[in-house]
């Protein structure tokens, strides 16, 4: 599993020790329609950009592109987690047409 977003680049531009499931989510999505990845909200989404002209869905396959636990410390030692999925959709192994989802809990 290659790393898409590293710990170090959520670190540089979030303050993580404030920030909230819902801002790490959309800082990671910005992150990486800014590197050319496509996001998705859904799968539903995924299925509706991968229809053909004939209205055809083919098999959708999906599979883990990364998964990160953020731990989050502070001076007080009580601390907290970001847990981070990063899921890839897509029809065609070897096309271009890649979906990402990003779920953040």
């Amino acid at each position: 599993m290659k790393t898409i977003i590293s710990q170090a680049n959520l670190e540089n531009g979030l303050n993580l020790y404030e920030a909230t499931n819902g801002e790490v989510k959309k800082f990671i999505e910005e992150q990486l329609s800014r590197y050319g990845y496509h996001i998705c909200q859904n799968e539903s989404e995924v299925e509706d950009l991968l229809t053909n002209e004939e209205g055809e869905t083919p098999y959708v396959y999906s599979e883990a592109a990364q998964e990160l636990t953020l731990d989050i410390s502070n001076s007080d030692e009580t601390g907290y987690f970001f847990n981070i999925r990063i899921t890839a959709y897509y029809a065609d192994a070897g096309s271009d047409d890649y979906y990402y989802i990003v779920e953040v809990w």
